[in-house]
């Protein structure tokens, strides 16, 4: 009876596993007539696809390289112009350091005070030169001008004879501007306003 068992087992074991055979191989036939209707159009669309992704990521890093060296190009431009900036005002400033250099030749002992303020405004206006060379502008505002907030600072109220109130009565500091930018404001006493404020 064992016997029978054994055989009867390993026959039915045999069935399985024949059966799993042709199970295989009906899936490994589908496979490839999957393939093979793939092989058509779809094959092709799968290439297409491929090409285009491949072309669009080769794009991509193009697009990266280039903007990294449009990024190194734009800082290597903006040292450059700094040093153009730099240069240009440093040229200007020769002038004023010959006549620094100039009136240190003379003894002092042997110049009038005259001749000492005109060295000294020589010195000044060519200190102004440079600096206009490079476009700083003074701000000096006079008595009776609107006072304006963005290029003067008000230091103090006094009244001015002929000004109106809220004006600047009087300047105590020149200012500069170069374009837009305010590099110092004057500095400006105002008239008090109608209520005495």
């Amino acid at each position: 009876m064992m016997k029978w068992s054994w055989r009867r087992e390993a026959h039915a074991m045999g069935k399985h596993d024949e059966k799993n055979m042709k199970g295989e191989e009906a899936m490994n036939a589908e496979d490839g007539a999957h393939e093979e209707s793939m092989e058509g159009g779809e094959l092709d669309r799968v290439k297409q696809l491929e090409a285009e992704r491949d072309e669009a990521i080769a794009g991509w890093q193009r697009s990266a390289a280039d903007f990294k060296n449009y990024q190194r190009r734009a800082m290597e431009n903006e040292t450059r112009a700094m040093a153009s900036g730099s240069t240009k005002v440093v040229k200007g400033l020769m002038p004023v350091l010959d006549h620094f250099e100039l009136a240190l030749t003379h003894n002092p002992a042997n110049m009038t005070t005259a001749q000492l303020a005109e060295a000294m405004g020589l010195v000044h206006d060519e200190l102004m030169k440079a600096l206009m060379g490079v476009g700083v502008q003074r701000v000096e505002p006079q008595p009776g001008d609107e006072f304006d907030p963005m290029m003067h600072t008000a230091v103090s109220q006094m009244p001015a004879e002929g000004v109106g109130p809220g004006k600047v009565a009087m300047t105590f500091q020149s200012g500069y501007v170069m374009g837009d930018v305010v590099l110092r404001p004057a500095k400006v006493a105002v008239t008090p306003s109608a209520d005495g404020h």
